[in-house]
């Protein structure tokens, strides 16, 4: 077990105990990376240490890193220090002071502009790159959450990582070839179904605006979407599928405990083998990787990819 903790670029692996280290990767829209680490210091130099929120920290172990974080919250109870970081800066998710507008826009464009102010990179990953007629940043909106908006409507997801922003397809995540075989044996696992109540087609509303989308004619449960800003029918129809994709692929989920297994990170396709639960045959998709090393077990958080939308 080899681990490394950098703070504030400096090595203070030999200055603490790490009791707990935590480290969520999550591809999601509305959520990043976490990490929780709780820490005694050694020595006197301490007595006078705080962390600050804002401060970067990078945790290395088993030949997996964090890269860089941001921490965004703290607790100190004597010796004991609790820090919770993010890839994403705090700035990105602080309130907007004033509205912004953008008139014949690329979705790359907001999507730099928002990025560079919080000193981040923004890049598009198998998606187009979407042209708006009108887009807007509310007063009181974070830019983070303008992003999050924007790739729930487009059917994707967003990905922090080192002072990078990725915008990536979902659907194309979940398309691809399985990466890695998941023995379950030695396992433990939790299956939550839902799937009755799954909506089989959405709508959007803007004004005299109205988008649709159906994945499923036979499931008469509708979603309506009444606050999504769109000038077109055919904006609004890729809002209403993209609003039905998060409202409904992870109705069914499956979650499962073994040992620890550094290397993965959410996002990717696998398989099961050995003795597996009921209906989780075939490719399933990672949205969510738990690695606790203090337990020496991840927590795979899987679900079956969405089939046509």
């Amino acid at each position: 077990m080899a681990e490394k903790l950098i703070y504030e670029g400096k090595d203070i692996t030999d200055a603490v105990e790490i009791s707990i280290a935590t480290y969520d990767t999550i591809t999601d829209c509305t959520q990043a990376d976490t990490l929780r680490l709780e820490f005694s210091t050694k020595g006197d130099g301490w007595q006078n240490w705080r962390p600050q929120v804002g401060d970067k920290v990078e945790y290395k172990r088993d030949g997996a890193s964090t890269g860089k974080l941001y921490v965004y919250d703290f607790d100190i109870e004597k010796k004991v220090t609790t820090i919770y970081a993010s890839p994403m800066p705090t700035s990105a998710s602080a309130s907007a002071t004033q509205s912004k507008s953008w008139e014949k826009v690329y979705l790359s464009q907001i999507g730099k502009e928002l990025a560079k102010r919080n000193g981040l990179s923004f890049e598009l990953m198998q998606m187009d790159d979407v042209f708006y007629d009108t887009k807007k940043l509310e007063k009181n909106q974070s830019d983070v959450a303008l992003l999050g908006d924007l790739a729930k409507q487009e059917s994707a997801v967003l990905v922090f990582y080192n002072g990078r922003i990725i915008m990536m397809s979902e659907p194309q995540l979940e398309s691809q070839a399985p990466s890695f075989e998941l023995d379950m044996e030695g396992t433990t696992y939790d299956c939550v179904d839902q799937s009755n109540t799954a909506y089989g087609k959405a709508t959007v509303k803007a004004g005299s605006v109205t988008g649709t989308f159906t994945a499923d004619a036979s499931n008469s449960n509708e979603l309506a979407i009444q606050s999504v800003k769109t000038p077109s029918s055919a904006e609004a129809t890729r809002a209403a599928k993209g609003h039905l994709r998060y409202a409904n692929k992870n109705t069914a989920t499956l979650s499962v405990t073994t040992k620890i297994i550094p290397e993965l990170t959410a996002g990717i396709t696998m398989t099961l083998s050995g003795e597996k639960p009921a209906g989780w045959s075939g490719t399933l998709y990672a949205y969510r990787i738990r690695h606790e090393w203090h337990n020496d077990q991840t927590v795979i958080f899987l679900r079956r990819p969405l089939e046509g939308y």
